[in-house]
């Protein structure tokens, strides 16, 4: 496809390959397209950072998970975001929006084509009726020209209800991991149980990190009386990390919605069910810890990560280390302290992105903080 504006630049190859080489993934071509088709000051005001900004990295606040590459920004600050650990078959990192208030970070899917669908849909919804309306449909027009999205014909017909939206999306893209989990949650009235627990299951399969589908099918199975296949399901969801819980943003609207303390929902079920838990769950370190502690306290969930790194469990005290930096990251004397010691583990476990992303945020901290008066 030519150019859409003559005053727009080619992505060197050389800028490329240090995208590839810092993030190890290639750049997406819907979002080269998109670099190469509109000037800069367009692609600005459209929220989408220039690709020298993603690889720079500047604009990364400080509190921000490690292994989150923001590559745009919405007015209220949350960003668009690769999320690195999170990979396909094919090598491509999930993407979502990373929730500034809260920290969360949402997955929506791994094809750019798909997330942009996706944005390009919500932008139609919230703008569609006001004043500003006729000239953000002229935009989104160039959009979705630029980006060859003429088999999503929202823009002419948008979807009567979150529910038709998100319907579409799965029409496009079946392993688009938020509207599977939207569309079970939300018409599992309709379609009933078996329906939206092979979604529920479709979606863990294709993003196993991501701890809305484990929670949804745990309470499915629960309602069923399938309590062993319950225990499995809660013991899988406690395994994920907090900050990609998948309990904000639309969660409230579904039939299975999800409450902020849903770990607490899974160790009570796991400790209380009338058929017991398999003695390998129930005895875990995690299950007896967080059963006499505070779910959502730093200071716990840290004292949870130093026993399991006494016991071996790397893997498992990695977790929580960032489920504390989750809970606690807005404070900076507990930031530095998880950063730091972030900044030593990540490499043992192969995460150098995610380590240098710590050490430049360490950096910004020191730099920021205030100094000491006498």
């Amino acid at each position: 496809m030519g150019q859409l504006f003559l005053w727009t630049q080619k992505i060197d190859d050389v800028r490329q390959e240090e995208f590839k080489g810092k993030f190890g993934f290639a750049v997406p071509e819907t979002l080269l397209e998109l670099h190469e088709n509109f000037p800069e000051e367009f692609m600005d005001f459209l929220g989408f950072y220039s690709i020298d900004r993603i690889i720079d990295e500047d604009s990364r606040p400080t509190m921000m998970m490690p292994g989150l590459v923001p590559f745009g920004e919405e007015s209220d600050g949350d960003r668009y975001c690769f999320y690195l650990p999170w990979k396909d078959e094919t090598g491509r990192s999930a993407i979502g929006i990373w929730m500034q208030e809260t920290n969360h970070f949402l997955p929506i899917a791994f094809q750019m084509k798909t997330f942009l669908m996706w944005w390009m849909t919500k932008v139609t919804l919230d703008s569609i009726g006001g004043e500003d309306w006729p000239e953000i449909h002229k935009i989104l027009e160039l959009f979705k020209n630029s980006c060859d999205l003429d088999e999503f014909d929202f823009l002419l017909t948008p979807p009567a209800s979150l529910v038709s939206w998100h319907d579409n999306l799965l029409k496009f893209d079946p392993t688009t991991v938020f509207s599977l989990n939207f569309s079970a949650a939300n018409q599992f009235a309709v379609q009933g149980f078996d329906a939206s627990l092979n979604m529920l299951q479709d979606a863990e399969h294709i993003l196993p990190g991501f701890g809305a589908s484990k929670i949804w099918q745990a309470r499915l199975l629960a309602m069923s009386g399938r309590t062993t296949e319950a225990h499995s399901a809660y013991w899988r969801h406690l395994n994920t990390p907090m900050f990609a819980n998948g309990y904000h943003y639309w969660w409230h609207a579904g039939d299975l919605q999800i409450q902020e303390t849903s770990e607490l929902e899974a160790i009570n079920f796991i400790r209380s069910a009338e058929i017991a838990a398999p003695d390998n769950i129930l005895n875990s370190t995690k299950v007896k810890f967080l059963a006499e502690h505070d779910v959502a306290d730093y200071e716990s969930r840290m004292e949870l990560f130093r026993l399991l790194e006494q016991e071996g469990n790397h893997k498992a005290a990695l977790l929580e280390l960032e489920n504390a930096f989750f809970i606690q990251s807005w404070d900076d004397r507990a930031a530095r302290e998880m950063l730091e010691m972030l900044l030593c583990i990540y490499p043992e476990h192969d995460r150098m992105r995610e380590a240098e992303q710590c050490r430049r945020a360490l950096v910004k901290l020191r730099q920021n903080s205030a100094p000491v008066e006498f």
